[in-house]
């Protein structure tokens, strides 16, 4: 007998899928983090942020959608890249006073950073980040 292939679940943001990016590092680990998270895109009530253009923008997916394909969106997600001190955590510094966790999809203040790293809500995205590796494949 074969057995049955679970499906991943399928998680939704506004009514509509939330799409993974399957990050490679630099090491060779891989990490699925949220289409939205690795763009730095917030919803913050019933609108979206960009942190690295530090735009606001309707709650509409289409907008969203645009606002990623923009070049001055994709050179600031260079300016702003993830910093290597912190590998796997995916830390992109916004400001002097101001951090991007990829992994969990927040803004935080530098201060605080640390802090955060090693609380109990960023490992376990973490370990569900690195789990997803092992789920989903690249396309081809």
């Amino acid at each position: 007998m074969i057995p049955a292939l679970r499906r991943p679940k399928v998680l939704t943001s506004n009514n509509s899928p939330i799409k993974f990016m399957i990050l490679t590092l630099k090491n060779g680990k891989k990490l699925v983090v949220s289409s939205d998270s690795f763009h730095s895109i917030m919803n913050i009530e019933h609108k979206y942020n960009c942190m690295v253009c530090k735009t606001e923008f309707d709650f509409d997916d289409e907008h969203k959608a645009n606002h990623k394909k923009l070049e001055t969106h994709k050179q600031k997600l260079t300016l702003y890249p993830h910093k290597e001190d912190f590998e796997e955590n995916l830390i992109r510094q916004l400001d002097t006073e101001t951090c991007y966790c990829t992994i969990c999809g927040v803004s935080l203040s530098t201060h605080s950073l640390m802090r955060h790293l090693s609380a109990g809500v960023h490992k376990m995205e973490l370990i569900k980040a690195k789990n997803r590796a092992y789920t989903y494949k690249p396309l081809e």
